[in-house]
């Protein structure tokens, strides 16, 4: 302090600190109107880029931007809130040379006492910037499932089906598995009645897949190739076939549940019964005169 005031005058001449004020006061001023130009330009980018992915049918690419400019934002109001600092600082007099040192000194220390902070801060960068999530993709982090609410530097939030939170610092992550990056597949296995043969249940099921695909509902979501796999079970209800069809990503739970719903209302209007688990008893009897040896 001693420093701040001998660089003002002796007699704090009045003149002196109305000029130091208007300094600072205009100082505050830019670095606020600076912040907000930014800060709008940078909405405006999420805009655009938003508005671009949603038309080319990039939904999961158009919540990165979100991430993205959501975090710039952030690092934007840091870098501008300490250049300002440093500014005022050394209007005020105070010499900033020891306090750069200084800082240098104590990020060391802050360094060493938080690494896991840094690990968390480095971990979460790389999640960004590869693209690994995005906010609302259903991933699986370290056993726990659910869809990506909060994603930043430092952690990564999953809510479930349950509604739970489940809070991730990004440095514990060790497993990471994403359902939804890019495109989905629903893998349906499907019982066949019986009576039906492979090649008839394979016609039936590409049938029903092809008329979703031109369903104007779900046109825009089956929007990969549907393939039958081959007979992947015979069990107590049948033959079970193997159906793998590609969706937009997150909609392969819809698309399955959609493709049961119409594969059970056309084995139904066929006159076939749908395939359910069933035994049969048999009962040998002796005849009455046979005495058992």
């Amino acid at each position: 302090m001693d420093k701040i005031w001998e660089s003002w005058p002796s007699q704090l001449d009045p003149t002196a600190v109305v000029s130091k004020a208007a300094l600072v006061a205009i100082t505050v001023l830019v670095a606020v109107i600076i912040h907000r130009i930014c800060v709008k330009a940078l909405l405006k980018f999420q805009d655009i880029l938003t508005e671009a992915k949603l038309k080319s049918h990039k939904p999961s690419q158009a919540q990165r931007v979100q991430v993205v400019v959501g975090l710039l934002r952030q690092i934007t109001t840091v870098c501008i809130g300490l250049f300002t600092a440093m500014i005022v600082l050394d209007e005020l007099g105070v010499d900033i040379r020891p306090i750069l040192a200084g800082a240098g000194v104590v990020g060391l220390a802050v360094g060493f006492g938080a690494q896991s902070l840094v690990k968390d801060f480095f971990n979460g960068l790389c999640l960004i910037l590869e693209n690994q999530i995005t906010l609302g993709d259903w991933v699986t982090i370290n056993g726990k499932s659910g869809t990506v609410e909060v994603l930043n530097f430092r952690i990564t939030v999953l809510r479930d089906l349950e509604g739970t939170i489940h809070v991730f610092p990004n440095g514990t992550i060790d497993s990471l598995s994403n359902s939804t990056h890019g495109w989905s597949a629903a893998v349906l296995d499907l019982p066949v009645p019986r009576g039906q043969t492979f090649e008839q249940a394979a016609e039936v099921l590409l049938g029903i897949a092809k008329e979703m695909k031109e369903d104007p509902a779900w046109k825009d979501i089956v929007t990969g190739e549907v393939e039958v796999q081959g007979v992947q079970d015979i069990d107590e209800r049948g033959m079970i076939v193997r159906l793998r069809m590609v969706t937009a990503p997150g909609s392969h739970w819809s698309a399955g549940r959609n493709f049961r719903k119409r594969l059970a209302e056309y084995w139904t209007n066929q006159g076939y019964e749908l395939p359910r688990p069933s035994q049969s008893l048999y009962v040998v009897q002796s005849d009455k005169g046979e005495k058992a040896g």
